[in-house]
C-alpha cells in the first residue's frame, strides 16, 4: 500500500512538472506574439493619449534636451545607464526601469512627443517590446511635417525580430535629410548605416566616420564608441591607431549614458605592449592617460 501511495505521489509530481513546464513555454510563446507583434494598449499598460496642444508650449531649447536625453537613454531602455543606474537587487533594478518609464512619461507629460512615441514601443517598466509599425508610421508622419528628431529616431527603432523592411526607404531618406540638417542623431545613424566595414570602400569609410565624428562632436556621444571599435579592431599595437581608439573611447566616457570602459581599453593596450615588449608603446600610452581629449583632439589624429 505504502508503495503504491509513493508511486502515485511520483506520478503526480511528474505531472505537475510538466504541466509547469507547458504552461512556461506557453507563457514565453504568448509573451514573443505579443511582444513583438501587437501595438502597446492605451488602457492597462500605463500609456494615455498625448496632448498635442501640449507640444505647441515646448520651448526649442527643452525640445533639444529632451531629444538629447532621450537619444541616449534609448538604446538602454532595459539596462542600466548613469542616469538610471543599477541597484544591488532585484527590487532596485525594476525600481530604475519604472524610473525610466515614469521620465518618459513626464516628457511626453511636457509636451514632447517624442517621448511617447518612445513609450508605444517600450515598456521600461515591464520589460516589454511592442509592435514598431506605429511608432515609426507616427514618425513618418512628424518627419514629413519636418520634425527632425522624428527622422532621427526612426533609425532608432531598430529590432531584428520584427519585420521593419517597409520602412527601410523612407527611413534612410529621413536620416540623411536630418544629417544633411546636421543633427548629431541623424549623422550617428547615417554612420552606422553606411560604415562598410574596415576594408570597405576608402570614401565610404572616411564619410562614415567623419559623419560619426561630427555626431560625437555635437554630443552624440555613443557615436564615438563606432570610431573606437573601428581603430581597436585596425590594431593593438601601431600607435595611430591605439591614440586613436584611447582618445575616442574617453571621448564617449565623458557624456555617453552608459561607459565604454576607457580605462578598460587603456589597460588592455597596455598589457599587450609589455607582453610583446614594446616600451615605446608603453611609454606613449602612459603620455596619453596624462594627456586631457576632447573631440577636435581626437579628429586631429585623423583616419589613417
Amino acid at each position: 500500500m505504502n508503495a503504491k501511495r509513493i508511486a502515485w505521489r511520483i506520478a503526480l509530481w511528474i505531472v505537475g512538472l510538466l504541466f509547469a513546464a507547458a504552461a512556461t513555454l506557453g507563457a514565453a510563446v504568448a509573451y514573443e506574439v505579443y511582444a513583438y507583434h501587437f501595438p502597446r494598449v492605451w488602457m492597462g499598460m500605463g500609456l494615455m493619449g498625448f496632448d498635442t496642444a501640449k507640444a505647441k508650449t515646448l520651448s526649442a531649447e527643452q525640445r533639444a534636451a529632451y531629444e538629447h536625453e532621450l537619444f541616449e537613454e534609448l538604446p538602454l531602455w532595459n539596462h542600466g545607464s548613469k542616469r538610471f543606474p543599477d541597484g544591488p537587487d532585484l527590487k532596485s533594478f525594476q525600481e530604475t526601469r519604472c524610473a525610466r518609464d515614469d521620465r518618459w512619461k513626464a516628457m511626453a507629460q511636457e509636451g514632447f512627443e517624442l517621448a511617447h512615441v518612445a513609450r508605444r514601443a517600450y515598456n521600461p517598466c515591464r520589460n516589454l517590446v511592442f509592435s514598431f509599425k506605429g511608432p515609426l508610421k507616427r514618425l513618418q508622419t512628424m518627419a514629413e511635417q519636418g520634425n527632425v528628431g522624428a527622422m532621427c529616431m526612426m533609425g532608432a527603432l531598430r529590432d531584428g525580430r520584427q519585420d521593419l523592411s517597409g520602412f527601410d526607404e523612407v527611413t534612410r531618406k529621413m536620416l540623411e535629410t536630418g544629417a544633411a540638417k546636421g543633427h548629431p542623431e541623424c549623422l550617428w545613424r547615417m554612420a552606422q548605416w553606411t560604415y562598410p566595414g574596415i576594408g570597405g570602400d576608402k570614401g565610404v569609410l572616411e564619410s562614415s566616420l567623419s559623419m560619426a565624428a561630427r555626431a560625437a562632436s555635437a554630443g552624440a556621444y555613443r557615436a564615438a564608441v563606432h570610431l573606437a571599435s573601428h581603430f581597436r579592431g585596425l590594431s593593438r599595437v601601431d600607435l595611430r591607431y591605439v591614440e586613436r581608439a584611447y582618445c575616442w573611447s574617453v571621448i564617449h566616457d565623458q557624456g555617453a549614458s552608459i561607459d565604454s570602459g576607457a580605462t578598460m581599453v587603456f589597460q588592455t593596450y597596455l598589457v599587450s605592449a609589455r607582453a610583446d615588449g614594446n616600451p615605446a608603446l608603453e611609454s606613449r600610452l602612459v603620455a596619453l592617460k596624462a594627456d586631457s581629449h576632447d573631440a577636435q583632439s581626437c579628429i586631429a589624429l585623423g583616419w589613417h
